[in-house]
């Protein structure tokens, strides 16, 4: 099982109306799964199956108000936490990551809504995560991933991350980032469940 206990990590595409610096969430993503893997770099190449869209944020976690979010992670804005509340009740959104603009030893495969459909609806003789590793063989696992909020002065984006390997495998983080001039980073994330 520690094949698959790799990292939680993000991805989503299309770009933020309003976000002066044209960030995408597929950047910030990209971004995060930088950080990820160089504060932590895998034993070999991470294949990790990517859900084909942003998911609502009460999929991850139910935070009623900013405030909320602030005592579980202190350094979030309350701008940050109120359009990360807004923006997870939004539209999904596509999740498309370049090759380009991840680690090398992270390889991506998007998973289509139809695939993930099958697999869910299959006899459940040999389950779910059973007919999802033969169907993606050697993954890491599922992730999904929220959209994004962004601070008033959009120097802060907040977004949720689930990672799931099995029935009792997986977690989910609450994502801090800032920008630093142009560059984004992970200031910080916070475990709010695993199994």
């Amino acid at each position: 099982m520690n094949r698959r206990k790799f990292l939680v990590a993000p991805l989503a595409a299309l770009l933020l109306p309003g976000c002066s610096q044209e960030v995408s969430q597929n950047s910030l993503f990209a971004q995060y799964l930088t950080d990820v893997v160089k504060e932590d770099p895998p034993p070999k190449k991470a294949i990790v199956v990517v859900h084909p869209g942003t998911k609502p944020l009460d999929a991850f976690f139910r935070w009623r108000e900013p405030a909320q979010l602030q005592e579980d992670l202190p350094e979030i804005q309350l701008s940050t936490a109120a359009a990360l509340l807004k923006a997870g009740a939004a539209d999904a959104q596509p999740i498309l990551l370049s090759r380009a603009q991840l680690p090398d030893l992270v390889e991506i495969i998007h998973a289509t809504e139809s695939q993930l459909n099958k697999l869910d609806s299959e006899d459940s003789t040999p389950g779910f995560w059973n007919l999802f590793y033969r169907t993606f063989p050697d993954s890491t696992g599922l992730m999904g991933f929220s959209n994004v909020g962004f601070n008033a002065s959009k120097d802060q984006a907040a977004f949720v991350v689930s990672h799931a390997c099995g029935g009792l495998c997986g977690s989910g983080r609450l994502v801090l980032m800032s920008r630093r001039g142009s560059l984004w980073h992970t200031e910080k994330t916070k475990r709010l469940w695993s199994s």
